[in-house]
């Protein structure tokens, strides 16, 4: 368990997930793996100190877990991320958790008498559409987290097999890039 928060840390997040998916037929149920990450949290931080940052991430925490209702898990991941997997109603639609999500942080946090407006960016992956194992689900939530950032921050994305494809370019550019510079392969042209 996470000390801060007392909530589930990545190991045991990954390990009830595992079990979970591994109990439950994907003919029968999907479910929803959502990786959550607080915009500018850094901001927080320097400006009221690590120890009302620590209040913040606990009350987060706190709002998370209770708009679960009990339905799923919510994990510390680290610094500000969070993860949380439920599993769906065959009506309910794959955005849904991360709307709750969005709704936990619509009324406003207080720190030191001031009320602070928290912001997430968060990445959904849906079991067994964008993985079949839990180390998938999480890793295919958290690209789709970042692309949330990359796009404007505070919303979410559903995964997308695309936004891994385009990781994989950017990776390939650079290190080609590298190769470039030291093979004296590029020039200036004005």
């Amino acid at each position: 368990f996470d000390e801060l928060t007392g909530l589930p840390n990545r190991s045991l997040f990954m390990e009830r997930l595992d079990r979970r998916l591994r109990a439950t037929e994907p003919e029968e149920a999907r479910a929803a793996v959502c990786y959550l990450d607080l915009d500018r949290f850094m901001r927080i931080n320097e400006t009221f100190g690590y120890a009302a940052g620590d209040t913040l991430i606990r009350q987060v925490g706190e709002r998370l877990s209770q708009s679960l209702c009990g339905s799923g898990v919510v994990a510390r991941m680290g610094r500000d991320e969070f993860a949380l997997y439920r599993m769906l109603e065959p009506h309910e639609h794959e955005t849904l958790p991360a709307e709750r999500l969005m709704q936990c942080f619509a009324a406003p946090f207080t720190q030191s008498g001031q009320e602070l407006y928290l912001t997430p960016s968060v990445g959904i992956a849906i079991w067994p559409e964008h993985g079949g194992d839990a180390l998938s689900l999480l890793r295919n939530a958290e690209s789709a987290m970042f692309n949330t950032k990359q796009n404007g921050r505070k919303g979410y994305q559903v995964y997308r097999a695309e936004i891994n494809d385009g990781s994989r370019r950017r990776l390939a550019l650079e290190a080609a890039l590298r190769q470039a510079i030291q093979r004296e392969q590029l020039r200036v042209v004005y």
